[in-house]
């Protein structure tokens, strides 16, 4: 299953959490896509996970560097398209 995090780090906790991430290892479970970060502190994970749990193992540490984290599952554009049409009106 593929997921899309959107973060909001701490500004004061950047750097730790730049350090967190130097020493962590994988996650089983977790297959890191891409990972993007932005000079206001914001930042996006996508991740391939086998599950909702790796998805909880991947991020739980890393809460306390985070003011806001929101995951979403992600589909191909053409699969989200499939659902929008079948939105009735």
């Amino acid at each position: 299953m593929l997921f899309v995090a959107i973060v909001s780090c701490i500004p004061e906790r950047i750097k730790d959490l730049a350090e967190f991430a130097k020493r962590r290892g994988a996650v089983e479970g977790v297959k890191l896509v891409g990972d993007y970060g932005t000079p206001v502190g914001k930042g996006v994970t996508i991740l391939e996970a086998e599950s909702e749990e790796a998805v909880f193992t991947y991020f739980s540490p890393m809460l306390q560097f985070f003011r806001s984290v929101e995951i979403y599952p992600a589909l191909p554009m053409r699969k989200v398209m499939e659902f929008a049409a079948l939105i009735k009106r």
